[in-house]
């Protein structure tokens, strides 16, 4: 039931891993949340085509894969934040 754009337009994007819990927002709409800090997470990527990538989807930090599915792909304004970082545009108070 996802809500993709036109051809030539682009879809809008937000992922969020916190604490083993992933979720992904498309265009406004969560279309995904998993937990990806257990033996079931780990054997979804062994029975995967990524299985080859040494340690894919087990790091909490640094690294992000962007992928296309044979066609042409364009990526725009990518953000990476930082969760334990106060969120940009607020002040963080000295408890």
């Amino acid at each position: 039931e996802k809500q993709l754009r036109p051809a030539g337009s682009f879809n809008t994007a937000r992922i969020r891993l916190s604490d083993g819990q992933l979720a992904h927002w498309l265009n406004g709409m969560k279309v995904l949340e998993c937990d990806v800090s257990g033996e079931g997470w780990r054997e979804r990527i062994a029975d995967s085509k990524f299985r080859e990538y040494d340690r894919f989807g087990v790091r909490t930090r640094g690294h992000i894969a962007l992928q296309d599915h044979g066609n042409d792909v364009w990526f725009r304004t990518i953000r990476i934040r930082d969760l334990d970082e106060p969120m940009p545009g607020t002040e963080q108070r000295e408890k």
